[in-house]
């Protein structure tokens, strides 16, 4: 049946017109002001995880979506490392949007029709009848808004909201051995009866025809009075849950208020002879429909959405390495929220190790290649005994002044040893960077505090992959000098590993846009993530892999914050700095920044995780059946193998 624009046409008799007038002057009334406020959504991940934030399994991804506005979400999306957008299961969605290309995917069954009004909202025409909408819902929350354009000087009106029929049109054609149990007499060949026997009609009727009111499960949970009721001719909030298997709970609110909470437990009888009983209603899932009672009916229907119960299955990533899952919401009046992002490491091979004696000494290499999570421990053990285990990492700052011998202090300011093992900032701007060796395929591994004394927030950060500062700026002519080195960066040693290498941020505050993690105008973060309490210890790793093109992962208490490619082609945020071109450094130094004397940085237990190849040196053990094993930070465990003293 048709479904078009109001015109009196649609009316029968006088009185009809006058109903139809009526209700297309509410129809032009002005509306509630727009929704402008987009939706948010929460990610969260489940699954085996070790404390360095490495998962060594399948990740689980939870997004929760929320709205602040005064319309549901309708979709989430999500994207697993660029690949395709695709929405997510559950949810809210929008069924009628006033439209008539929303009002187009309903079907109607039994006799009148649902006529779509200038301002977006359907009205019921005549009847009985049914308008149902073909998708089946388990459980969920219908939401719509109603009201009862029929003039009080002519009474009011009667309708329903129809829930967890079978699909109607099926069950009216099937033959009497395939029919429901529900189907008896109408039902069994009559669409709009099949809703009526098999699932339930939550009433909507103010007037005082019929004992049933607004709320009321027909024949089953009657409310006697009128509840929570806006005045005729206004619109009525109304939210029906319906949770549960084939005894599903029923609970209807109007305008924000309970009204009726009823369970289609089996053996309740209806208050009408002849009808099923709760026995023949046992479906776990079905669909929903909003009736059209009769010609004397004015009832109007807006914003109908319905939102999924269940809680939607989770994105599971798999495979090694890095992953970035995008997402976005889009709430009923279209707004949709600035794209997400969450980031997080699979690993899930153990590291391979080996092992050779030579002269007296036990040489153990142990390789969990650069895309790993790295080696944590090179172990090595005797007769079944404890295991020995070895880091191989690089300590470069232990808590002693001497750990500070193979550092240097380039520009202003300086770095001084607290009485509990960390350095401190002192003034600035500088740069104490670790002189030692350069470092390619690496992991910087650190923590840090801020340790301001007042409501303010300290700036400092993490340099990476800039070469020997002090012999850029000693080299004489421009002829010897990198392409990197600009500006100050020709004179100033701290500002070669400004123009030269990254600086990955640390700055919590909001006087700099960019906060904790951004690499330093190339790849800023707006927001705090991760983050300890004011005033307490962060976890920071900083790893580059790669070439020149390098790859760098940030990693905040065991979070990943941020990623980027260091490939050629991109520009700095800031005018006349280097861009990636002149910064393809396969390998370079790490520093740390003292930015100025009102920020004071705290960093303690500063090591460097070589990812290529590591080897140990050891005394070979005494005893027999020498065993050797290597486990990663993914907590990844090599099996042990055996090696032979000759």
């Amino acid at each position: 049946m048709s479904r078009h624009l109001l015109s009196p046409a649609h009316a029968r008799g006088t009185l009809g017109a006058l109903l139809l007038a009526a209700a297309l002057l509410l129809s032009l009334a002005p509306g509630a002001a727009a929704d402008e406020v987009a939706p948010s959504t929460r990610a969260s991940l489940e699954g085996d995880r070790s404390p360095d934030g490495w998962f060594r399994g399948p990740v689980e991804v939870h997004l929760d979506a929320t709205d602040a506005g005064d319309d549901a979400v309708v979709a989430t999306e999500y994207r697993v490392d660029d690949g395709e957008w695709q929405v997510l299961a559950g949810g809210a969605e929008t069924i009628f949007d006033g439209t008539q290309a929303s009002l187009d995917r309903w079907r109607m069954a039994g006799p009148g029709e649902f006529v779509l009004l200038p301002d977006g909202t359907m009205t019921t025409t005549g009847g009985m009848g049914m308008l149902w909408y073909p998708v089946e819902y388990g459980d969920i929350a219908l939401e719509l808004q109603f009201r009862d354009a029929k003039p009080p000087v002519f009474g009011g009106s009667n309708a329903g909201v129809f829930v967890r029929f079978p699909d109607v049109d099926d069950a009216a054609s099937r033959s009497p051995a395939e029919r429901h149990a529900c189907q008896r007499g109408a039902s069994e060949g009559d669409p709009v009866w099949v809703a009526v026997h098999c699932g339930h009609e939550i009433q909507i009727n103010d007037a005082g025809s019929d004992p049933q009111k607004t709320g009321s499960v027909y024949n089953f949970a009657s409310i006697g009075e009128v509840l929570a009721a806006s005045p005729q001719g206004e619109w009525n909030d109304y939210r029906i849950e319906i949770r549960g298997g084939g005894d599903y709970e029923v609970v209807v609110i109007r305008n924000g208020v309970e009204i009726n909470r009823w369970t289609n437990a089996p053996g309740q009888a209806p208050a009408r002879q002849g009808d099923p009983g709760t026995d023949e209603r046992q479906f776990a899932t079905g669909y929903i429909g909003l009736q059209n009672h009769g010609w004397a009916d004015y009832v109007q229907f807006r914003d109908i959405r319905v939102e999924r119960l269940e809680a939607p299955a989770p994105i599971v990533v798999t495979g090694n390495g890095e992953h970035v899952v995008a997402y976005r919401s889009t709430d009923a009046a279209g707004n949709v929220e600035d794209t997400q992002q969450v980031r997080f490491r699979i690993d899930t091979t153990a590291p391979a190790v080996s092992g050779a004696v030579d002269d007296g000494i036990l040489e153990l290499t142990a390789d969990d290649s650069p895309t790993g999570s790295g080696i944590a421990a090179i172990q090595y053990r005797t007769e079944g005994g404890e295991w020995t285990s070895v880091d191989p990492a690089a300590v470069l700052f232990d808590g002693s002044e001497a750990s500070l011998e193979d550092w240097t202090m380039s520009g202003p300011g300086s770095f001084e040893v607290t009485e509990d093992g960390a350095m401190r900032t002192v003034g600035g701007m500088g740069l104490l960077w670790y002189a030692g060796q350069p470092w390619g395929d690496a992991a910087i591994q650190l923590e840090w505090r801020d340790a301001r004394n007042d409501d303010q927030r300290s700036n400092g950060g993490v340099f990476i992959r800039f070469p020997d500062p002090e012999e850029a700026v000693d080299h004489t002519g421009l002829g010897g000098r990198h392409a990197c080195q600009t500006g100050l960066g020709l004179f100033l040693a701290e500002w070669v590993a400004v123009g030269c290498g990254h600086e990955v941020q640390v700055n919590d505050g909001d006087a700099d846009p960019q906060r904790t993690g951004s690499l330093y105008n190339f790849a800023s973060i707006g927001t705090v993530e991760a983050a300890a309490d004011f005033g307490a210890w962060n976890r920071y790793e900083v790893r580059t892999v790669g070439d020149g093109s390098y790859r760098v992962t940030v990693v905040r208490n065991g979070e990943v914050i941020n990623t980027f490619d260091n490939t050629p082609g991109q520009r700095a945020a800031r005018p006349f700095d280097p861009p990636t071109d002149m910064r393809q450094f396969a390998e370079g130094y790490f520093g740390l920044q003292n930015h100025g004397a009102a920020d004071t940085i705290e960093y303690r237990n500063v090591r460097v995780l070589p990812l290529d190849p590591r080897t140990i040196s050891v005394p070979v053990p005494a005893g027999d059946g020498l065993e050797v094993r290597a486990v990663d930070l993914a907590g990844n465990t090599s099996p042990a193998s055996t090696i032979t003293l000759g």
